[in-house]
């Protein structure tokens, strides 16, 4: 009875593999992320319900995939996949700021200060509203352009925050993992009492605190 279940079920995935449809499917799944509404309006194969068919897809993926080393606070982990379309976006991302591009140029030359600072400051005040942080925008502003001591907890906070930046270029070389992420935590969080933060009740980012 054993050998007949092996030999029957070892038959199902061979056909599947050689489906056709399943083939194209496994492509695009390879080519970039795909809705469950994008999905349905694909040939599937036949012989596995819709929903069969897309959990298998995403088991398969999910074994594939990269896991991201650091869970979220409720203990649940994350992984993605590198599509096609992901690798052709870094891709991209690195010719246009890598060291023969403009970006680049612009960034490291002494012009390039006045240039960074404006890119900076609103990138760490949005980054800190997203984070959950009462503060005004314009007293934040204000505070990281004449290079104020802060005043309280969540002052403090924007500015080890944006501070930090500079170490980034020291941690190229590190890869991703739960302790370069306390690390980076512990740099953001010097000195700052995290009971005296002014917070509000959205927070749509990291939960540093």
């Amino acid at each position: 009875m054993n050998d007949a279940r092996t030999y029957s079920l070892g038959q199902g995935i061979e056909e599947l593999l050689d489906d056709h449809a399943f083939q194209a499917l496994l492509k695009r799944f390879s080519q970039k992320c795909m809705s469950w509404d994008e999905f349905l309006s694909l040939r599937l194969p036949p012989n596995i319900s819709p929903l069969g068919m897309w959990e298998v897809m995403n088991r398969m993926s999910r074994y594939m995939g990269i896991e991201l080393p650091i869970p979220d606070l409720n203990n649940g982990e994350y992984w993605y996949r590198r599509t096609h379309e992901i690798t052709d976006v870094i891709s991209i991302v690195t010719r246009a700021c890598g060291p023969d591009s403009p970006l680049h140029r612009t960034m490291t030359s002494a012009g390039g200060q006045h240039f960074l600072m404006n890119v900076r400051i609103p990138e760490v005040i949005a980054a800190a509203r997203l984070d959950g942080l009462a503060l005004s925008m314009r007293d934040a502003d204000i505070q990281l352009r004449l290079d104020r001591a802060p005043r309280n907890a969540t002052e403090r906070l924007v500015a080890n925050t944006f501070s930090a930046i500079d170490h980034l270029p020291d941690l190229l070389g590190e890869p991703f993992s739960r302790h370069l992420f306390m690390h980076l935590r512990d740099r953001l969080l010097e000195g700052v009492d995290i009971s005296a933060l002014a917070t509000t009740k959205a927070s749509l980012g990291t939960g540093l605190y």
